[in-house]
């Protein structure tokens, strides 16, 4: 590991170099898909164990960080975190346009699309455009379905195939700038 900052470890895939070894390792990991750990429970694969073990909890309902104050507990204690903070006040996260703060920063990030406009998720079968994930897939509610285990199977497939194709698009744009 090095102290000055300098990242010797280079990706071969992509643009990306890392001062660790371990963390290029990680990054491979990631980026190529293997995933070595798998939930019993649906056959999810992960590619690092502590991230099978955060997802098992869904199954299981297991919440071993527990809140100090109050009869609360949560799966993941980045969750305890956020929550600890209704506690004591902290919203470290501030909106740069406005004297808004926030808890976390997805909710920040929220807030800044609703200052700029900018609206990310597109809908596939109109031209209804959203600033949040959670509105697209409500909004898809409305294109008819026959149940309510397609309409979530739908969904479920066109995240997969958005995300498989962002990264096979960004490994040939690599491939061919060779």
């Amino acid at each position: 590991m090095t102290h000055t900052g300098e990242k010797l470890y280079q990706c071969n895939y992509f643009d990306e170099a890392f001062n660790q070894k371990t963390h290029l390792v990680n990054h491979y990991k990631t980026n190529t898909w293997e995933k070595s750990y798998q939930c019993s429970h649906c056959e999810k694969n992960f590619s690092k164990n502590r991230h099978l073990i955060r997802h098992q909890r869904k199954h299981t309902e297991e919440k071993p960080f527990k809140c100090i104050h109050f009869d609360k507990a949560f799966s993941n204690k980045s969750s305890l975190n956020i929550h600890m903070r209704t506690h004591t006040g902290e919203k470290p996260f501030k909106c740069i346009h406005c004297d808004k703060a926030f808890l976390n920063k997805s909710s920040l990030k929220i807030h800044i699309r609703t200052n700029t406009g900018e609206k990310p998720y597109q809908c596939n079968y109109c031209e209804n455009a959203f600033n949040q994930k959670t509105h697209l897939v409500n909004h898809y509610k409305t294109h008819t379905l026959e149940s309510s285990y397609q309409w979530r199977k739908t969904i479920q497939m066109y995240l997969v195939r958005k995300d498989i194709c962002r990264k096979y698009h960004s490994y040939n744009s690599y491939e061919n700038s060779l």
